[in-house]
């Protein structure tokens, strides 16, 4: 009865009856006789606030509607006023209130919003819209690091400066600087790659008014654009990228759609190695010049949006890309290659492929000090004939410091596969993606952790294997495990992994399994520094 109280309650607020309350229903139950009698009463009346006596029930309207915030933090009125959809004369609404407030808040530049709904007579109430002072400027820092036995050596370093008012319209703007270098210290060799990115967001979607947009969530409108150089034993590569398209969400869903999304890549390589992966068309259509244009996407769920959860809860992504298939549709128009074997866009061939990959999370928390973490990913990527294949930025890769602690970033797989001799930096991809993780993290004194970790999984080529002596996919599956020490600050995790592998499928037969002995020697652990969970 209490929540029948309150759910009719609200739903007379919602058609405009401002001080309906639970305190309307009135419930007397007579139980002395053979049946029990409930009497339901609904009282139509009210004490105003502004009344000395009972009044009888009203429906409200808006009256006056005044927008606030601080002037330290510039914000264009318009734009408050555009997003705002309570309007003087309008029928007075708790949903409506609701959602007003849910879109300020999707700004994401006030700290704090409050409506106050001020009664001024008995039919009508002013509106005051409060926005408190945020912090709209920001700096963040991310650090990974991993090195193994054999003394390659590996840091990712990435800094980026944000604006989340950069037009004083709570447009988000984002400059960022990337890189990760690889050296073997008993050898001269060594990898660079430097990445510079650029984003700006729009709290709408351009071409349409803030209007036709009712709902709680504003959505946004993303120009992105980037520039990546690697510069490898091998070949130079340089990859520009542009998209444009939309976002949005909610706390616990978000989804990112880009209608379009295009990358030239250009690679020059070392006589010896074009002559090695001539060979080998899977290696050259990976490597060639191209354009990749297309859709891409994904989709995110969780049940607890903070950056370091205090309590149980779930996750899951899924994340697509589409390539070339809108630009095949004019092949008829577009010249082809010098052999007759790609049609050409701008002069480059175009990529044509389709990739989704799939990762699912829990986490157990047992209690503050201790939790178990479970994650699994799957994904596939294929061209969209025999000719078409996967671009090698494109394709997956297993190990590094958030997968496969055991083994160094790009160093295991595909299958059973040996380490590529082609590359003095591992560089091992796939079509193909199994992975599971688990790990208990349980905290020890002051800010620090311990975690214990296990992980299986691996990357597979799509193509079909001949070879009488190749294992089934299933038996190729690598595992580890390890131990790590965290220490959490509350605004940062800094973590320190040592992953030890437990099986090895590229091992010849009978030595695929690792015993202690062997974990320090051989290649057969890693050591990985990174910033916040891996997971």
């Amino acid at each position: 009865l209490e929540k029948e109280s309150e759910r009719g309650a609200s739903y007379f607020r919602n058609k405009g009856y401002y001080d309906f309350s639970k305190f309307n229903y009135f419930f007397e139950a007579d139980t002395l006789g053979k049946q029990n009698i409930l009497t339901y009463e609904i009282r139509d009346y009210t004490r105003n606030e502004l009344a000395s006596s009972a009044q009888p029930l009203r429906k409200f309207s808006i009256g006056k509607v005044q927008i606030s915030h601080s002037k330290s933090l510039p914000f264009r009125e318009k734009v408050l006023k555009d997003i705002n959809i309570i309007h003087p004369g309008d029928p007075y609404s708790e949903s409506l209130t609701d959602i007003n407030y849910k879109r300020y808040t999707a700004l994401r530049v006030f700290n704090n919003v409050s409506i106050e709904m001020t009664p001024v007579d008995s039919t009508t109430v002013d509106c005051h819209i409060t926005l408190g002072q945020g912090k709209s400027k920001g700096i963040k820092l991310n650090l990974e690091a991993s090195t193994n036995s054999n003394w390659l050596f590996g840091i990712s370093p990435a800094i980026s400066f944000y604006n989340k008012s950069v037009f004083r319209g709570g447009e988000w703007l984002s400059l960022g600087f990337s890189g990760n270098f690889q050296r073997q210290f008993n050898t001269d060799v060594q990898a660079n790659e430097f990445g510079v990115n650029g984003s700006l967001s729009f709290p709408r979607f351009l071409g349409l008014p803030y209007s036709a947009i009712k709902g709680p969530n504003i959505p946004r409108t993303v120009i992105q654009a980037s520039f990546n150089y690697q510069n490898r034993p091998e070949f130079k590569r340089y990859i520009a990228s542009g998209s444009y398209g939309y976002s949005g969400g909610n706390e616990k869903f978000f989804y990112q759609l880009y209608p379009l999304r295009v990358s030239v890549v250009k690679c020059d390589m070392n006589e010896t190695f074009f002559e090695t992966i001539f060979r080998n068309i899977t290696l050259f259509d990976s490597f060639y010049d191209h354009i990749d244009a297309g859709v891409s996407g994904q989709i995110y769920w969780t049940t607890d949006a903070s950056i370091l959860p205090k309590q149980t809860y779930s996750y899951a992504r899924l994340a697509f890309d589409l390539s070339g298939n809108v630009i095949s549709l004019f092949d008829r128009w577009l010249p082809m290659d010098e052999y007759n074997l790609s049609h050409l866009l701008f002069g480059f061939p175009y990529s044509r492929y389709g990739k989704v990959e799939l990762t699912l999370g829990h986490t157990f928390r047992f209690s503050p000090e201790s939790s178990l973490a479970l994650r699994f990913i799957a994904g596939v990527t294929d061209g969209f004939t025999d000719l078409d294949f996967t671009p090698f930025e494109k394709q997956f890769y297993a190990g590094g410091a958030s997968s496969m602690r055991g083994w160094q970033v790009r160093t295991l797989g595909p299958g059973d596969d040996e380490m590529l001799d082609l590359f003095a930096i591992p560089s091992q991809t796939g079509d193909s993606k199994l992975e599971f993780d688990l790990e208990y993290r349980q905290a020890l004194f002051w800010k620090f952790e311990a975690a214990v970790f296990a992980e299986a999984g691996n990357i597979w080529d799509l193509n079909p294997y001949k070879d009488e002596d190749f294992l089934p996919w299933y038996r190729t599956i690598a595992a580890d495990w390890g131990l790590g020490l965290r220490l959490n600050l509350g605004f940062i995790l800094l973590r320190l992994d040592l992953g030890l592998k437990l099986y090895e499928p590229s091992r010849a037969k009978g030595y695929r399994w690792l015993t202690p002995d062997q974990w320090f020697n051989a290649n057969g652990s890693s050591l990985h520094f990174g910033v916040g969970y891996p997971f």
